[in-house]
C-alpha cells in the first residue's frame, strides 16, 4: 500500500541488474521495454507514460496562460507605469498633452484588468485540475532473453 501511494506522485525505480525489464501501466496495458539494461526508470521523463502526458498538458496550459491573459495583464501594467512616469516627468506643454492622450488609453483599465485576471484564473483552475495525481498500479516484469544459438561449423 505504501508503494502504491509513492507511485501516485512520482516513481523512480532503481533496478540494479543487467537484465531488461518490461514496464506496464496496468489500467492502460501499455508497456515499455528499454533498449539498454535498465538501471533507473524516470516515468516523468518517458514520453509514453501517463505522467509525461500529464506534465506535457500542464506545460501547454501554463504556456497558453502566460502568453494570453498574463501577458495582457503585464501589458496593462506597463501602459499604466509608462503613464505614471510620463505624468511625473511632464514639464512642458507637449509632455502634458502626451500625458492627456495616455489618460484616454487608460479608460476602462480596471475592467480590462478584471477580465484578464478572470481569464487567467480559469486557466489556473484548469491547470490545478489537470495536475492532480492519478492513482495507478504498475507491474514490472523481467524480460527473459532468448537463448543465443551457437553456430556450429
Amino acid at each position: 500500500m505504501a508503494l502504491r501511494n509513492l507511485l501516485r506522485f512520482s516513481l523512480v525505480l532503481f533496478l540494479f541488474t543487467s537484465a531488461a525489464w518490461t514496464f506496464a501501466d496496468e489500467p492502460a496495458k501499455e508497456s515499455y521495454v528499454p533498449k539498454a539494461p535498465l538501471k533507473k526508470l524516470d516515468l516523468q521523463a518517458n514520453d509514453k507514460t501517463p505522467q509525461y502526458q500529464q506534465a506535457l498538458e500542464v506545460a501547454h496550459l501554463n504556456r497558453s496562460r502566460n502568453s494570453g491573459p498574463v501577458r495582457n495583464l503585464r501589458n496593462e501594467w506597463r501602459r499604466f507605469q509608462r503613464y505614471a512616469r510620463a505624468k511625473h516627468a511632464a514639464q512642458t506643454v507637449e509632455a502634458r498633452k502626451e500625458v492627456a492622450e495616455m489618460e484616454l488609453g487608460l479608460e476602462g483599465l480596471s475592467e480590462r484588468v478584471a477580465g484578464h485576471a478572470a481569464d487567467a484564473k480559469k486557466l489556473e483552475d484548469r491547470i490545478f485540475a489537470v495536475n492532480q495525481p492519478v492513482p495507478r498500479m504498475y507491474v514490472l516484469t523481467r524480460v527473459v532473453a532468448e537463448a543465443k544459438k551457437t553456430a556450429s561449423n
